[in-house]
């Protein structure tokens, strides 16, 4: 049986989460269930314009 048992705990901010990773021995996690996760620090502020074949330009 594998030694990586424990379960994560929820992390309610980025200093926890930060203080956690500073401070504990993540080989005793499994973490193989994890997965990418990617976001937008800032929201687009307009969309880029199409361009149809006629070169007349839309949303």
């Amino acid at each position: 049986m594998s030694s990586k048992n424990r379960s994560m705990s929820s992390l309610g901010s980025d200093e926890a989460a930060e203080d956690f990773i500073a401070t504990t021995d993540l080989t005793k996690y499994d973490l193989s269930g994890f997965r990418l996760m990617r976001f937008e620090i800032e929201p687009k502020t307009t969309m880029p314009r199409k361009i149809s074949c006629c070169g007349r330009t839309g949303r």
